[in-house]
């Protein structure tokens, strides 16, 4: 079965969404919270239903959609196109499946479609994600042997020491009921968190609560502040009153004797005493008076003798606005003490700049070198490149030497597990004697049959040996007929006789002779001496499996199987390593590129900030804002230099002045400035 395309109705965030012509190998690729993760749920849902709210997988229910669920187009090998269409309905949801060829059905055509296959195997054969990875530490070694075995990565044998390997590392990281495995230490941890979290959550409340209060109290305060303030106002006014009652009081109390008196008539009471103190007072005023007039006239004879200078009241325009600028002469006096001030502190900053670049450089070389935005970007990036890429360096020399430990443990340990293994011929030799130990009985029975087999030999070689005798004696009689035959012939002269007695001699020899060729007797004696040596062969063999210990030699054999498992598993290791090391090298190279680039762009900005290379190395963003610095103390140098001449010059301009004034008007000398604009004055 094929998925052709998917149209989502509304699943978690995704909503009328429609894909098609899904190829044979189809990749989503998104960032985080993209809605990979929900795709897969979806196509999970619409195969096999929608999870329950009592599971603990997500329902990706929509929030800003009404309609949940969607369809799929699949291509089945042998039914064709079909759509499977599940909505929101029952637990798992609705489920319709339409063929094209017209056919409708539910879950029972779904499950014919699918050949049975239920989520779990699915989940494990054809989807998969990170969380299901990561949940494989939950599996039981039932159901670890299950996924191993639907996996079809080894095979029957092999699975079982994988599934003892992984059952012993699985045991090292978690336990229901261990507390030194990494995974229940890491879970107790998680535990722990979780609840110094939960207390954090009520310490949030508790400051929730607090915040709210303090709002409240805010409140409060601002309320009783503005009742303080009206509270105060009417506490300075009647403070006001009560201050000024004693004064009202007698001032209602003077009305009302004048009041009093107006009505008493016109010469006031006791009037006459009061006229005679005036009289006496006006008596001294008199005098008083008489001794001014005195004066008065003393004063204009005074005058008259001091007449004023008329050049020096001529001299009035120019001499007072010099005279009003006395007081701005000493502000002037303040303002280039300052001056000076900043201007020794500009050069102590400067000399310490300097000392700190150590640069042969004057003001002139300072102001040529570029210091614009662009180029404080550039330094800025290039110092940012420089530290990073020696964190870089850090990390990786500890990452090299890491790997390269790793790789030389790894390459010890394999090195120590080769030198326990057994040599091919050692092994062979042991594989030959444990052969011959396992096969101790076969090759007593094996002795007992060949000689058996020797026995009847030999007794079918005694028979055979006697049936020819029994064979041969008829043929020797013949013989000795015929020889004497063939001696009477020659005696008598009858060589008709003679002849016919060598010849049937010859013939019955011939005979014999043939005779004792077609029997068995020969290739009994071969077999006979076969089996012998066979016989022999085997009692050594059975003398030498009788020496051997067979449970040491098993074991031998069995300890060098384990060695060579190890030898297997640390060779995987090391080439994994070693493809952790290359990886490690390569990332070197990547930096050495890196580094050499920045470093070209370090002698660029060295060169036009003239500053060494080996500062710029080390010290690039440091020196240009110094150089910054440089420059923008320079500038408030002689931006204060031209304000201190504009200073000097005013205050020269009038203490001239002064001066001038001062000889032509004043016959004392060597009073002060302030001294002789006051006489000026």
């Amino acid at each position: 079965m094929k998925i052709v395309a998917l149209h989502i109705y509304g699943y978690g965030q995704l909503a009328d969404v429609v894909i098609e012509n899904l190829s044979d190998f189809q990749v989503f690729y998104g960032e985080n919270e993209a809605g990979k993760s929900t795709i897969m749920a979806f196509i999970h849902g619409i195969l096999f239903g929608f999870p329950t709210k009592q599971q603990a997988e997500l329902r990706y229910e929509p929030k800003h959609h009404s309609k949940y669920g969607g369809k799929i187009r699949i291509f089945h090998e042998e039914k064709g196109y079909a759509y499977v269409e599940r909505v929101k309905g029952k637990a798992a949801g609705d489920v319709k499946v339409m063929m094209d060829n017209g056919t409708i059905g539910g879950e029972e055509l779904l499950k014919e479609l699918l050949e049975n296959f239920d989520k779990s195997i699915y989940q494990s054969v054809f989807s998969f994600n990170l969380q299901g990875l990561q949940n494989i530490h939950q599996m039981k070694g039932e159901e670890l042997g299950k996924f191993l075995f639907s996996a079809g990565t080894l095979g029957t044998e092999r699975l079982v020491k994988a599934e003892n390997i992984l059952q012993k590392e699985l045991e090292s990281r978690f336990k229901p009921s261990g507390k030194k495995p990494v995974l229940n230490g890491k879970l107790q941890a998680v535990h722990e968190k979780s609840q110094e979290l939960k207390k954090s959550a009520a310490k949030s409340n508790k400051y929730d609560d607090l915040i709210r209060k303090r709002e409240d109290t805010i409140r409060k305060i601002e309320q009783i502040t503005e009742r303080l303030e009206d509270i105060q106002k009417r506490k300075e006014k009647l403070s006001e009153w009560n201050r000024i009652e004693a004064i009202v009081k007698e001032e209602r109390q003077i009305k009302k004797g004048l009041s009093d008196l107006g009505e008493l008539g016109d010469f006031p009471i006791r009037g006459i005493e009061r006229l005679e103190k005036l009289t006496e007072f006006i008596q001294p005023c008199h005098a008083k008076l008489k001794s001014i007039n005195g004066r008065i006239e003393q004063v204009k004879q005074e005058l008259e003798s001091i007449a004023p200078d008329e050049s020096f009241l001529k001299t009035e325009p120019e001499l007072v606005p010099l005279l009003d600028q006395v007081p701005i002469y000493d502000q002037l006096s303040l303002e280039k003490q300052q001056y000076e001030a900043k201007l020794s502190g500009y050069e102590e900053e400067i000399t310490g700049i300097k000392e700190k670049l150590h640069l042969q450089l004057n003001d002139e070389d300072i102001f040529s070198i570029n210091t614009n935005i662009y180029m404080k970007n550039q330094v800025e990036i290039v110092s940012q490149k420089t530290k990073k890429l020696a964190e870089i360096k850090d990390e990786l020399d500890k990452q090299y030497q890491e790997e390269k430990n790793l790789l030389e443990e790894i390459e010890k340990e394999i090195g120590q597990n080769d030198k326990l293994c057994l040599s091919k011929q050692e092994r062979f030799r042991l594989e030959q004697q444990a052969a011959f130990g396992s096969d101790k009985k076969r090759s007593e029975e094996e002795i007992k049959n060949i000689r058996e087999k020797i026995e009847f030999c030999q007794s079918s070689l005694e028979k055979d040996k006697a049936a020819n005798g029994r064979q041969r004696l008829p043929f020797l009689i013949m013989e000795f007929i015929l020889a004497g035959l063939t001696i009477y012939g020659a005696m008598t002269k009858q060589w008709i006789l003679l002849f016919i007695g060598l010849a049937g001699i010859g013939l019955l020899s011939y005979f014999i002779i043939q005779t004792s060729k077609q029997t068995k007797e020969k290739d009994m004696v071969q077999t006979l001496k076969i089996l012998k040596q066979k016989e022999i062969e085997l009692i050594e063999k059975l003398k030498s499996a009788k020496s051997v210990d067979l449970s040491t030699i098993e074991e031998q054999l069995q300890r060098d199987q384990e060695i060579q498992e190890q030898l297997k598993l640390l060779t995987f290791k090391l080439n994994q390593q070693q493809s952790q090391f290359d990886k490690v090298i390569t990332k070197f190279e990547e930096w050495e590129y890196e580094t050499a680039e920045n470093q070209k762009k370090l002698s660029a900005l060295s060169a036009e900030l003239h500053i060494p290379k080996e500062m710029a190395a080390v010290f690039l963003l440091e020196a240009f804002q110094f150089i910054e610095q440089y420059k923008s103390i320079i500038r408030e140098r002689h931006n204060l230099l031209n304000r201190l001449k504009e200073v000097n010059n005013r205050l020269e301009k009038i203490a001239a002045g002064i001066k001038t004034f001062s000889r032509q008007y004043i016959a004392e000398n060597g009073t002060s400035l302030q001294q002789s604009a006051y006489l000026l004055r």
